[in-house]
């Protein structure tokens, strides 16, 4: 497996990659990710392909830290690791509570943020692979952009849930159906017991 570290690319004149647009880290919305913070990998695909597949390393395997980018703030890089500890049955009893990921804290993450979560190898790298053209270059690029959208899903915030009003009409049916139920029973206890 040849490894190497990808420095980024300067893009065509007038062309500019979704993976080499900057931005600032204080902007929570948009996360770009540059080649310059992932480490990339080749290795041979697997499928069809005849002896290309056999000779030529075309699977993409990236490697990205979340603590080393300069492209997430510090409270994008937090909300990412608190996800990514280890869940108590996964975890060794000799971890302080506070390196522990409860029950609680896990429910309470997007699934987007546990598919990240997934990714995470020991060595806190979000690894990828993509193999899903012939081409070493495609599969790389393949490879960043699914990092960039897993990362951008995962940061998303969990929309609060609103409370509605119900309308009017809505309660007087459920109120009206309330007194038909209330009715067929007083009917049933009267048919059963005639004293009542």
């Amino acid at each position: 497996m040849n490894h190497h570290l990808v420095q980024g690319q300067t893009p065509q004149p007038g062309k500019q990659s979704l993976s080499e647009a900057s931005i600032t880290p204080a902007s929570e919305g948009a996360v770009s990710i540059p080649e310059r913070e992932c480490e990339i990998s080749y290795t041979h695909s697997g499928g069809p392909g005849g002896q290309n597949v056999n000779k030529v390393e075309t699977c993409a395997v990236l490697k990205w830290y979340p603590e080393l980018s300069d492209q997430l703030s510090p409270r994008q890089v937090e909300k990412i690791m608190r996800a990514c500890r280890p869940r108590a049955q996964e975890a060794n009893s000799d971890l302080p509570e506070e390196a522990i990921l409860s029950e609680e804290e896990f429910k309470e993450l997007t699934p987007a943020m546990k598919r990240l979560r997934g990714r995470m190898s020991k060595e806190k790298a979000i690894v990828l692979k993509d193999s899903t053209t012939r081409d070493q270059l495609r599969n790389k690029n393949n490879a960043i952009e699914k990092l960039e959208k897993l990362v951008i899903d995962a940061l998303k915030e969990k929309p609060a849930r609103k409370r509605k009003k119900r309308s009017k009409s809505t309660l007087r049916k459920e109120r009206k159906a309330r007194e038909q139920r209330s009715q067929k029973k007083n009917e049933r206890r009267k048919n059963k017991n005639p004293d009542y």
